[in-house]
């Protein structure tokens, strides 16, 4: 099974391939599945506003071996926002999420 939506930065078609439909039929893991297709679904959707149209500095963290999102895309999204910073770092998608949440807080206002 697959998921396809719009790219919100390029305007392009975005295909997940669903890995993880083995574990997500689990039990233990039933109540992830609305949360998915949440993230699925605000993925595809208008934000509402352009990225060029954001006024606040966004700081953009990205795991170098993250097969979920691609590198590229997430450049694109930092260069069209007016203050964009963009961290790569020797992670994943989750790893990155962990490992950087220290750093993360740290720069929130």
């Amino acid at each position: 099974m697959s998921v396809d939506w719009d790219d919100p930065v390029t305007g392009g078609t975005i295909r997940q391939v669903d890995r993880s439909s083995c574990f997500m039929r689990r039990p233990a893991v039933d109540g992830l599945q609305s949360g998915v297709a949440t993230e699925f679904r605000l993925l595809g959707e208008s934000w509402g506003f352009a990225a060029d149209e954001v006024d606040r500095p966004v700081r953009l963290w990205h795991g170098r071996h993250d097969s979920n999102v691609p590198l590229a895309s997430v450049q694109r999204f930092s260069q069209q926002v007016s203050e964009g910073e963009l961290r790569t770092v020797d992670g994943d998608h989750l790893s990155t999420l962990v490992d950087c949440r220290a750093d993360v807080l740290a720069h929130h206002e």
